[in-house]
């Protein structure tokens, strides 16, 4: 195996070879390294139809779209449905839809989807997302699901096939899963070319709810990956193969199709690395679950290659600025510095009495936590560089460590202003300890960045924070209520209660 294929196949993981098509090597070995550099905002091909559209206009053509394919819009459901309901799905009466679709705010602060500690660190992850989904429930399955998402990204959006990379389920021997050659030949009839074909195994491309406790229902998936330097349009570009599922900020991972087959029957020996092959339960009938980020789709539709720099989330590191320079007109405006970005663009001084800053310290400084490996374990940092210590200006430290600031500053406003709407209030446990804890951490960055120096110079408890909640609420929250009350909707118990908690009572 080592002899037959390059290096960088084996070094990715990739479960099974295809076993039709274009041989991989024959397309060229990538020589891109995986840490490439981007700027922060990239030229779109004049034929990409609803470029620099604004989210809540991408988010009414994805629900437009399905809606013409005969999916059902479900009203979405509150960020926190209560326990006892259950299953948002069943209690809504999903089972007794053939198709739906829906756009749901979702919030990942804990459990199996816990992204807070790379927030604010990378372009992309948030605890506060808005997911645009669409689903088959035992209707159709692969054929038509992959071609509902080419037709979106290609005939809807019209964005370059060159741009779009596509990675399917390879198999796992242990499990005795098989390589989804029906899906990999599906993406090749609709025209995908073989070179932006991949096959990924199980960490990437199969799929499993409940992951934690060891049970639930699973399948294989494929992901639609976005080559940002691609977008332009051109024929003559770098192949960035190499790049797919490497947390490169070139390649962005878009869209996920599951097609759900199996469920793992439930068993305390059960773990995510220690998957049985004899707990894999096929289900009577299959279903497809569809998502993708509305946060990413607009950076990709705007030539943005971070979440913070598309215009929704912009304006806002925007309205943070100037509530911060009417206190001290000395704070910079947000750079969209990133870690990788000054170690690659700016010269690093030597001077042997420059102190030594390490990653740790920057994290502690913000998180208030003690723990060095948060940060430094992040599969985002590039694995060819030493991250442990590094000597740097310590203005564009200071400056990172600003921008940093900025960005969990918005991120947990959004989650907060969604959790609060929906009448979730800060406790001492369970789900209200994470919004307090949510609240410590944001504050905790704008006072120590200087980003907020209202409440130390005049000593009341009015933030920064719980004015830039409150305008989140006055622009996302009710600007979603009002797009789904303009249309027919299916709504069950666990829908969004507009009148929970007001945008002034928030703030």
């Amino acid at each position: 195996f080592d002899q037959k294929y390059p290096s960088y196949i084996i070094s990715k993981g990739f479960a099974i070879v295809p076993s039709s098509g274009q041989d991989i090597h024959s397309t060229g070995r990538c020589t891109l390294a995986p840490d490439q550099s981007v700027p922060r905002h990239v030229s779109l091909a004049s034929s990409i139809r609803l470029r620099n559209s604004s989210a809540s206009e991408l988010r009414r053509e994805f629900i437009n779209f399905f809606r013409s394919h005969q999916h059902s819009v479900v009203a979405p459901a509150s960020v926190f449905p209560k326990r006892h309901e259950g299953s948002y799905f069943i209690n809504a009466e999903f089972k007794q839809l053939r198709r739906a679709t829906n756009s749901q705010p979702c919030i990942r602060i804990g459990g199996r989807h816990d992204d807070l500690n790379d927030v604010g660190y990378d372009r992309h992850h948030h605890t506060m997302f808005e997911m645009l989904g669409s689903w088959s429930f035992g209707d159709y399955y692969k054929k038509e699901a992959c071609s509902q998402v080419w037709k979106f990204l290609t005939k809807v959006l019209n964005l370059p096939t060159n741009a779009i990379y596509i990675t399917y389920f390879g198999g796992d021997q242990k499990l005795g899963l098989p390589p989804d050659d029906e899906t990999r030949d599906i993406w090749l009839n609709l025209g995908v070319m073989d070179q932006k074909l991949m096959p990924f195994g199980i960490e990437s491309n199969f799929w499993r709810a409940n992951q934690c406790s060891g049970g639930g229902l699973c399948g294989p998936s494929t992901e639609v990956h976005i080559d940002f330097k691609a977008l332009c349009g051109g024929d003559q570009l770098d192949c960035a193969r190499c790049l797919v599922n490497t947390s490169s900020p070139q390649v962005l991972e878009l869209w996920n199709c599951v097609f759900i087959t199996h469920r793992i029957i439930a068993d305390n020996d059960v773990t995510e690395k220690h998957l049985k092959p004899d707990l894999l339960q096929p289900l009577n009938k299959s279903f497809v679950d569809t998502g993708m980020g509305l946060e990413r789709l607009a950076c990709v539709m705007q030539g943005m290659t971070s979440n913070y720099d598309s215009y929704e989330i912009n304006s806002l590191m925007e309205f943070i600025h100037s509530k911060a320079n009417s206190c001290n007109p000395s704070v910079p405006v947000y750079q969209g510095l990133f870690l990788s970005n000054p170690l690659q663009d700016v010269e690093t001084k030597t001077d042997k009495d420059q102190s030594e800053i390490t990653l740790s310290s920057l994290w502690n400084k913000i998180s208030g936590k003690s723990s060095s490996s948060a940060l430094c374990s992040k599969s985002h940092l590039a694995l060819d560089h030493s991250w442990k210590n590094f000597n740097m200006d310590n203005d564009l430290v200071d400056m990172w460590h600003r921008d940093t600031a900025y960005r969990v500053l918005v991120d947990h406003s959004r989650a907060l202003a969604f959790a609060l709407s929906d009448g979730l209030l800060p406790g001492r446990q369970g789900l209200p300890l994470k919004i307090r804890q949510l609240i410590h951490r944001a504050f905790r960055a704008s006072v120590l960045t200087g980003l907020d120096t209202e409440i130390t110079t005049s000593g009341k408890l009015k933030s920064l924070l719980g004015a830039l909640v409150s305008e989140v609420a006055k622009r996302d929250v009710l600007s979603l209520q009002s797009f789904f009350n303009t249309m027919a909707t299916i709504r069950g118990p666990s829908c969004r209660k507009s009148d929970a908690i007001t945008p002034e009572q928030v703030s």
